[in-house]
């Protein structure tokens, strides 16, 4: 991570590799510094570091908030998600206006064939629409809280607390 905040502090090192840095175990040492660049102090450091870390771990959690989606939509092909809208739109109309024309989920009966009519086929598309909202909107406000915890935190520790 030492890399990474060092690149931070002076991105223009990263072209030239001016500098090498190495861990041999008790912590980074400085082997090569470019000759006429400011070596960041302790404190430029640590807020590098600060900055760096906190960005990693809003990086970790929008890749374990993608991932938990990702393992939802996994269920479904794109294609019969990509329906939903029509689905629901149709459901809703149907269950407001018993008359009303639904084409989709008069098709999508008909191909289904499982027995059932169509108010309980809309009945069906709506609870399942209810379900994945409240399930993303569950997974949304979490990832938002954590985000906040990040912008609030003030410390490393505190960034390295907040947690998936």
């Amino acid at each position: 991570m030492i890399y990474e905040a060092i690149a931070y502090l002076h991105p223009e090192l990263m072209v030239l590799e001016d500098y090498e840095i190495r861990d041999s175990g008790n912590g980074p040492e400085l082997v090569r510094w470019p000759e006429g660049v400011p070596f960041p102090s302790d404190s430029e450091q640590l807020a590098a570091l600060f900055v760096v870390t906190r960005q990693r771990k809003l990086d970790e959690i929008n890749r374990l908030y993608e991932g938990e989606f990702a393992a939802i939509k996994r269920q479904y092909p794109d294609a019969e998600r990509e329906s939903w809208p029509i689905q629901l739109r149709e459901a809703e109309l149907l269950l407001t206006n018993p008359q009303a024309a639904t084409p989709f989920l008069d098709a999508l009966l008909m191909a289904r064939a499982f027995g059932e009519n169509k108010v309980e086929l809309a009945d069906k598309v709506r609870a399942k629409n209810e379900a994945y909202a409240g399930l993303s909107a569950a997974l949304t406000g979490k990832r938002h809280k954590l985000e906040r915890q990040l912008v609030l935190a003030e410390t490393l520790e505190q960034v390295q607390s907040v947690v998936w």
